[in-house]
């Protein structure tokens, strides 16, 4: 498991109180859009909004860790 906070904090001298958003913008300056993070995602088959934020998510954890 990644813990995101302390990956940030360790690399880039920065804190963001755990939240991808707050890490995104700051390190890779981009909002992150997180409407889709409330939706239901119990609801099957998933939409394909919903899995493009899942896959953005994923993409951006990514690209801070690397």
């Amino acid at each position: 498991m990644l813990y995101l906070n302390a990956l940030v904090q360790t690399v880039y001298g920065a804190s963001t109180g755990g939240s991808l958003s707050s890490a995104t913008t700051q390190i890779l300056a981009k909002p992150l859009d997180k409407r889709m993070q409330v939706s239901n995602w119990e609801d099957r088959p998933l939409s394909m909004e919903q899995v493009q934020y899942a896959a953005l998510d994923a993409h951006c954890l990514v690209q801070i860790s690397y």
